[in-house]
């Protein structure tokens, strides 16, 4: 009983110091000020066409439909997270309602970012603005 009391103690001391020297390094590597999670991501479709519009999106082979945008409107969608970020570049439409047309264009956007569509009197005049949320 002796000799086994003489190595407990070193060996308790020892295995504390690891204990605390993996918990000192664990704190050391975490980062102090993480990003903040993205916030949503906007679309906003300013509608100068003459004939209402309904606006889709699409990614990865997904499409949804964010809704419509009257003549002389606009209108603020939030772009649905599962869409964004899963494919290198998002597909945003623009179908005039009644025939005539769509607008359809690639955009490269990141979770968090703004999308401005303007739908020109001719559609396919329309452009696209993409910028950093505000």
């Amino acid at each position: 009983m002796v000799g086994m009391r003489s190595w407990v103690a070193p060996v308790a001391l020892a295995s504390a110091l690891i204990l605390a020297g993996c918990a000192r390094s664990a704190r050391q590597h975490r980062d102090p000020d993480p990003e903040p999670a993205a916030g949503p991501t906007i679309l906003r479709v300013t509608n100068n066409n003459t004939s209402d519009v309904d606006v889709y999106v699409s990614s990865g082979g997904d499409r949804r439909r964010l809704g419509m945008v009257v003549t002389g409107n606009t209108e603020t969608f939030e772009i649905p997270r599962y869409l964004v970020g899963r494919s290198s570049a998002l597909q945003v439409s623009v179908r005039r309602i009644g025939g005539g047309g769509t607008y359809t264009t690639s955009v490269p956007l990141s979770a968090g970012q703004e999308l401005d569509v303007n739908v020109a009197p001719v559609l396919y005049q329309s452009s696209v603005l993409v910028q950093a949320s505000q």
